[in-house]
Protein backbone atom coordinates (compact mmCIF):
# COMPACT_ATOMS: atom_id res chain seq x y z
CA UNK A 1 0.00 0.00 0.00
CA UNK A 2 1.18 3.54 -0.88
CA UNK A 3 1.10 6.74 1.19
CA UNK A 4 0.07 4.88 4.31
CA UNK A 5 -0.87 7.40 6.99
CA UNK A 6 -2.90 7.89 10.15
CA UNK A 7 -5.84 10.29 10.27
CA UNK A 8 -8.19 11.21 13.06
CA UNK A 9 -8.27 9.34 16.34
CA UNK A 10 -10.32 9.04 19.53
CA UNK A 11 -9.44 7.64 22.95
CA UNK A 12 -9.92 4.08 21.65
CA UNK A 13 -9.75 4.19 17.83
CA UNK A 14 -7.56 5.39 14.97
CA UNK A 15 -8.35 5.87 11.26
CA UNK A 16 -5.71 4.56 8.86
CA UNK A 17 -5.48 5.82 5.26
CA UNK A 18 -3.69 4.56 2.14
CA UNK A 19 -3.72 4.14 -1.64
CA UNK A 20 -3.32 0.91 -3.59
CA UNK A 21 -2.76 0.16 -7.29
CA UNK A 22 -4.45 -3.24 -7.51
CA UNK A 23 -7.62 -2.75 -5.47
CA UNK A 24 -9.57 -5.19 -7.68
CA UNK A 25 -7.17 -8.02 -6.84
CA UNK A 26 -6.98 -7.25 -3.12
CA UNK A 27 -9.11 -9.56 -0.97
CA UNK A 28 -8.13 -8.31 2.47
CA UNK A 29 -5.52 -6.47 4.52
CA UNK A 30 -3.28 -7.30 7.45
CA UNK A 31 -2.65 -4.54 9.97
CA UNK A 32 0.22 -4.92 12.43
CA UNK A 33 0.32 -2.68 15.48
CA UNK A 34 2.14 -2.37 18.79
CA UNK A 35 2.53 0.18 21.56
CA UNK A 36 5.57 2.29 20.74
CA UNK A 37 8.92 1.00 22.04
CA UNK A 38 7.62 -2.54 22.55
CA UNK A 39 9.07 -5.49 20.67
CA UNK A 40 6.21 -7.71 19.49
CA UNK A 41 3.62 -6.83 16.85
CA UNK A 42 -0.06 -7.77 17.13
CA UNK A 43 -1.66 -8.57 13.78
CA UNK A 44 -5.27 -8.32 12.68
CA UNK A 45 -7.04 -8.55 9.35
CA UNK A 46 -10.04 -6.97 7.64
CA UNK A 47 -11.76 -7.51 4.30
CA UNK A 48 -11.60 -5.15 1.33
CA UNK A 49 -15.39 -4.85 1.33
CA UNK A 50 -15.20 -3.21 4.79
CA UNK A 51 -12.89 -0.43 3.58
CA UNK A 52 -14.20 3.09 2.96
CA UNK A 53 -13.33 4.34 -0.54
CA UNK A 54 -12.95 8.08 -1.18
CA UNK A 55 -13.44 9.74 -4.59
CA UNK A 56 -9.72 10.52 -4.92
CA UNK A 57 -8.87 6.82 -4.55
CA UNK A 58 -7.85 7.02 -0.91
CA UNK A 59 -8.90 4.07 1.25
CA UNK A 60 -9.78 4.35 4.94
CA UNK A 61 -10.41 1.96 7.81
CA UNK A 62 -11.07 2.48 11.54
CA UNK A 63 -9.09 0.41 14.05
CA UNK A 64 -10.88 0.05 17.37
CA UNK A 65 -10.37 -1.28 20.90
CA UNK A 66 -7.15 0.63 21.53
CA UNK A 67 -5.97 1.98 24.89
CA UNK A 68 -6.29 5.70 25.70
CA UNK A 69 -3.23 7.97 25.91
CA UNK A 70 -1.04 5.37 24.21
CA UNK A 71 1.43 5.79 21.34
CA UNK A 72 0.86 3.05 18.75
CA UNK A 73 2.97 2.07 15.76
CA UNK A 74 1.13 0.70 12.68
CA UNK A 75 2.03 -0.90 9.35
CA UNK A 76 -0.20 -2.36 6.64
CA UNK A 77 -0.03 -4.91 3.83
CA UNK A 78 -2.51 -6.17 1.26
CA UNK A 79 -3.52 -9.79 0.66
CA UNK A 80 -4.55 -11.20 -2.74
CA UNK A 81 -5.36 -14.75 -3.75
CA UNK A 82 -1.77 -15.17 -4.95
CA UNK A 83 0.34 -13.56 -2.23
CA UNK A 84 0.79 -10.91 0.44
CA UNK A 85 2.42 -7.57 -0.27
CA UNK A 86 5.38 -6.08 1.54
CA UNK A 87 4.42 -4.07 4.63
CA UNK A 88 4.09 -0.32 4.25
CA UNK A 89 6.37 1.97 6.19
CA UNK A 90 5.22 2.23 9.80
CA UNK A 91 3.44 5.26 11.26
CA UNK A 92 2.95 6.30 14.87
CA UNK A 93 0.18 8.17 16.64
CA UNK A 94 -1.09 8.61 20.18
CA UNK A 95 -4.70 7.94 21.12
CA UNK A 96 -6.51 10.69 23.01
CA UNK A 97 -7.22 10.94 26.72
CA UNK A 98 -10.48 9.55 28.07
CA UNK A 99 -13.42 11.88 27.50
CA UNK A 100 -15.38 13.37 30.41
CA UNK A 101 -17.91 10.78 31.65
CA UNK A 102 -21.69 11.02 32.03
CA UNK A 103 -21.83 14.38 30.27
CA UNK A 104 -25.31 15.84 30.63
CA UNK A 105 -27.29 19.08 30.60
CA UNK A 106 -29.07 20.31 33.72
CA UNK A 107 -31.14 23.41 34.32
CA UNK A 108 -31.39 26.22 31.79
CA UNK A 109 -32.69 29.76 31.39
CA UNK A 110 -33.51 31.78 28.27
CA UNK A 111 -29.79 32.50 27.75
CA UNK A 112 -27.79 29.92 29.74
CA UNK A 113 -27.44 26.18 30.26
CA UNK A 114 -25.74 24.23 33.07
CA UNK A 115 -23.56 21.35 31.88
CA UNK A 116 -22.63 18.45 34.19
CA UNK A 117 -20.01 15.68 34.00
CA UNK A 118 -17.55 13.45 35.85
CA UNK A 119 -13.83 13.11 35.14
CA UNK A 120 -11.22 10.56 36.21
CA UNK A 121 -8.10 12.75 36.22
CA UNK A 122 -9.28 16.10 37.54
CA UNK A 123 -5.88 16.87 39.09
CA UNK A 124 -4.21 16.84 35.66
CA UNK A 125 -6.99 18.78 33.93
CA UNK A 126 -6.10 22.42 33.29
CA UNK A 127 -9.15 23.49 31.32
CA UNK A 128 -12.05 22.33 29.16
CA UNK A 129 -13.20 22.92 25.59
CA UNK A 130 -16.95 23.11 25.05
CA UNK A 131 -18.24 22.81 21.49
CA UNK A 132 -21.79 23.91 20.76
CA UNK A 133 -24.05 24.62 17.82
CA UNK A 134 -27.74 25.21 17.17
CA UNK A 135 -29.28 21.84 16.38
CA UNK A 136 -29.29 20.79 12.70
CA UNK A 137 -26.51 23.22 11.78
CA UNK A 138 -23.15 22.05 10.47
CA UNK A 139 -20.39 24.06 12.14
CA UNK A 140 -19.41 23.90 15.82
CA UNK A 141 -18.43 26.97 17.86
CA UNK A 142 -15.79 26.27 20.51
CA UNK A 143 -15.14 27.98 23.83
CA UNK A 144 -12.82 27.27 26.77
CA UNK A 145 -13.02 27.59 30.55
CA UNK A 146 -10.58 26.81 33.36
CA UNK A 147 -10.86 23.99 35.87
CA UNK A 148 -10.72 26.53 38.71
CA UNK A 149 -14.02 28.00 37.45
CA UNK A 150 -15.84 24.65 37.66
CA UNK A 151 -18.26 23.91 40.51
CA UNK A 152 -17.40 20.63 42.27
CA UNK A 153 -20.15 18.62 43.98
CA UNK A 154 -19.56 16.19 46.88
CA UNK A 155 -20.38 13.18 44.69
CA UNK A 156 -17.60 14.14 42.24
CA UNK A 157 -19.89 15.74 39.68
CA UNK A 158 -18.60 18.85 37.91
CA UNK A 159 -20.88 21.72 36.84
CA UNK A 160 -20.42 24.81 34.71
CA UNK A 161 -22.86 27.46 33.47
CA UNK A 162 -22.60 28.23 29.76
CA UNK A 163 -23.98 31.70 28.95
CA UNK A 164 -24.85 34.08 26.10
CA UNK A 165 -27.16 31.67 24.29
CA UNK A 166 -30.24 32.54 22.25
CA UNK A 167 -33.72 32.00 23.73
CA UNK A 168 -36.03 29.23 22.47
CA UNK A 169 -33.17 27.54 20.63
CA UNK A 170 -32.16 23.88 20.60
CA UNK A 171 -28.40 23.59 21.19
CA UNK A 172 -26.12 20.59 20.85
CA UNK A 173 -23.12 20.39 23.21
CA UNK A 174 -20.03 18.21 23.64
CA UNK A 175 -17.11 18.55 26.05
CA UNK A 176 -13.44 17.56 26.28
CA UNK A 177 -10.71 18.10 28.86
CA UNK A 178 -7.31 19.70 28.28
CA UNK A 179 -4.12 18.82 30.19
CA UNK A 180 -0.47 19.76 29.67
CA UNK A 181 -0.07 16.52 27.70
CA UNK A 182 -2.96 17.00 25.29
CA UNK A 183 -6.70 17.02 24.77
CA UNK A 184 -9.17 14.26 25.47
CA UNK A 185 -11.69 12.81 23.08
CA UNK A 186 -14.99 14.69 23.02
CA UNK A 187 -17.83 13.36 25.14
CA UNK A 188 -21.02 12.21 23.49
CA UNK A 189 -23.15 15.19 22.49
CA UNK A 190 -26.29 16.29 24.32
CA UNK A 191 -29.12 18.56 23.20
CA UNK A 192 -31.41 20.94 25.08
CA UNK A 193 -33.64 23.92 24.28
CA UNK A 194 -33.25 27.25 26.07
CA UNK A 195 -36.37 28.79 27.60
CA UNK A 196 -38.52 31.54 26.16
CA UNK A 197 -37.27 35.07 26.67
CA UNK A 198 -38.09 36.27 30.20
CA UNK A 199 -39.78 33.01 31.21
CA UNK A 200 -37.47 32.58 34.21
CA UNK A 201 -38.46 35.96 35.68
CA UNK A 202 -42.10 35.31 34.81
CA UNK A 203 -42.13 32.00 36.68
CA UNK A 204 -40.32 33.51 39.67
CA UNK A 205 -42.95 36.30 39.89
CA UNK A 206 -45.82 33.83 40.15
CA UNK A 207 -43.93 31.65 42.64
CA UNK A 208 -43.50 34.77 44.80
CA UNK A 209 -47.20 35.65 44.52
CA UNK A 210 -48.15 32.10 45.57
CA UNK A 211 -45.99 32.37 48.69
CA UNK A 212 -47.50 35.72 49.66
CA UNK A 213 -51.05 34.48 49.26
Amino acid sequence: PRQFDIGECTDCSIIIEWYINDQDDCLSYEIAHRPQRTKDWSTGSFLSKDVLKEEDGRLMYTLRNLLPETYYEFKLRSVSKDAKSHYSESKTKQTLRLAPRQFDIGECTDCSIIIEWYINDQENCLSYEIAHRPQQTKDWSTGTFFSKDVLKEEDGRRMYTFRNLLPETYYEFKLRSVSKDGKSHYSESKTKQTLRLGSESFNFYFQLIDRLT
